[in-house]
């Protein structure tokens, strides 16, 4: 019964919201603010996330109009906006495996182990952070 009532989360997406609450909590902010500043980790995720995302439709070699219109859908969808306002760890699940899916695909391509060793990190981080 103790176990079902614990709020857990893993130990570096727990590691890295603590460290953004204190030092707000540093700078003067109360410990409630502090955790809404945790929100600003997922927005800087869902970003670097739409980043990943155009470098691996550029990636892709689409024609120029239609790399645009995946874009445009791909900023409006609800679920990046609902992200960007959450204090869990799911925006940065969402960035690491967008960031695995494009470094397969330039592992596919060239086949160099600094992908391989990279995409082994992603998957570290998202371990770190979901599991």
């Amino acid at each position: 019964m103790y176990l079902s009532s614990v709020y857990f989360q893993p130990p570096l997406w727990g590691g890295i919201a603590g460290l953004v609450t204190n030092l707000m909590m540093i700078i003067g902010k109360t410990k409630e603010a502090g955790f809404d500043f945790v929100r600003f980790i997922n927005l800087f995720a869902v970003s670097g996330a739409g980043i990943i995302f155009w470098r691996l439709i550029k990636k892709i070699e689409i024609n120029d109009k239609v790399a645009l219109w995946c874009f445009i859908f791909y900023g409006f969808f609800p679920i990046l906006s609902i992200f960007s306002g959450l204090v869990n760890n799911d925006a940065m699940t969402y960035f690491l495996m967008l960031s695995i899916i494009y470094l397969a695909f330039c592992w596919y391509e060239k086949g160099d182990w600094k992908n391989t060793f990279l995409i082994m990190l992603c998957l570290l981080l998202g371990g770190m952070i979901k599991f």
